[in-house]
């Protein structure tokens, strides 16, 4: 690997020319300081003007750092990225490469960018964002106050701008064209999401496939995961995100707050009588989750009771309204045509539903063997497991 300290500002443009245009084996080991930030990327920043285009990148973010914005490409986008394929090379064994965070500010951490204010798009139908192994960040002397703490994200840790794909290139099924794809564990950290750890601005278009969890401290904090975004809302911006046409089958877990979508989908800000609640838009989305034949791929919340379809704090299932959920007993090679609906709770584990399309067939489920005991026709399950006491 190329072993490389972050470059500074980016003020002009990187093109590929052809398909094989790209940089490979980065391995960003030392951060940059511009006036009072510090960032860890192949560049500091990129400028707004500025942009990089049709290149495949791969490298590592291996490193124990005080950096504030942390990305493969940069630590911050304020300019446009286009048409890039990201691999993380992160070799998971033993945690031996991991990036172990040490800041006492707000940090921010992403695949690609940890802060972006700019554009991030594809639209040659391939692969955003793909993680070799798994991903592992950890708060390592951060710390974890009010809203100060690390917000991690598969594309961007904190968006307030655009993440979009143009769909008309891309298909349902196949997960190498997919926006991210791949694992993601945290520890001691605020909110994870597949694309977006905080999203104050539009992701649309987007799908997301893997696994996403947050580890619990000793106090059992590690709360706000969801399969795009972490936090669809937030205090220090003081506005909601949009979420819209975007596909995710991520499995997600934490201690509270979890979702298929986003973790949370409002923020409070203020207390006492002056609270005001600040909320996200989540609609046109579609959730597609597996159970096959054990409780995996699905919402999981370890220790509280805030797991539900689309948003984590969507405790009414209202944005069934404007989402549609299918689980499957395998993916399909196409679109779903017969979702089913599993209704009865059993046992110390919950089931909880939305008002989604459904046919009249049911199905059991053996919960403590995990198996499935309906007949070999049924093809899809529809039904969600949110975990208390298990």
């Amino acid at each position: 690997g190329r072993n490389l300290t972050t470059f500074g500002v980016l003020r002009g443009s990187i093109k590929g020319v052809g398909s094989g245009a790209g940089l490979t084996n980065l391995n960003i080991l030392n951060a940059t300081t511009i006036g009072e930030n510090s960032y860890l990327g192949l560049f500091a920043y990129v400028e707004d003007g500025a942009s990089i285009e049709n290149l495949t990148i791969s490298g590592t973010l291996s490193a124990t750092t005080s950096a504030k914005y942390i990305g493969l490409i940069c630590g911050e986008n304020r300019g446009t990225l286009s048409n890039l394929s990201v691999s993380l090379l992160n070799d998971y064994t033993n945690r031996s490469e991991s990036l172990s965070i040490t800041s006492q500010e707000n940090v921010y951490v992403g695949v690609i960018a940890g802060l972006s204010s700019g554009t991030i798009s594809n639209s040659n139908g391939k692969g955003l964002v793909s993680v070799k192994d798994i991903f592992y960040v950890s708060n390592s002397g951060a710390l974890l106050d009010g809203d100060l703490g690390i917000y991690v994200g598969g594309v961007v840790g904190y968006n307030s701008g655009t993440v979009s794909l143009d769909d008309t290139k891309y298909s349902v099924n196949a997960e190498r064209d997919f926006t991210f794809t791949g694992k993601i564990q945290t520890f001691n950290t605020k909110a994870l999401g597949g694309v977006a750890g905080i999203n104050v601005g539009s992701l649309n278009g987007l799908k997301v496939s893997g696994s996403l969890v947050a580890l619990l401290n000793a106090n059992n904090v590690g709360d706000n995961v969801g399969g795009i975004v972490g936090l669809n809302a937030f205090s220090q911006s003081g506005t909601g995100g949009t979420i819209q046409n975007c596909i995710t089958r991520a499995y997600v877990e934490a201690g509270n707050y979890v979702g298929a979508i986003a973790g949370k989908n409002t923020y409070s800000i203020g207390s006492g009588t002056g609270t005001e609640a600040i909320s996200g838009t989540i609609e046109n989305n579609i959730v597609q989750l597996c159970y096959n034949g054990t409780l995996n791929y699905l919402i999981y919340a370890k220790t509280g009771t805030y797991a539900y379809t689309f948003a984590g704090d969507d405790t009414l299932e209202s944005l069934s309204a404007t989402n549609k959920a299918y689980y499957y007993s395998e993916y399909p090679e196409n679109e779903p045509i017969r979702p089913i609906l599993y209704m009865n709770d059993s046992g110390t584990r919950e089931y909880k539903l939305g008002s989604f399309e459904f046919s009249e067939e049911s199905i059991e489920v053996d919960v403590i063997n995990s198996t499935l005991l309906a007949g070999d026709d049924v093809v899809s399950y529809m039904f969600y497991y949110s975990a208390e006491n298990s």
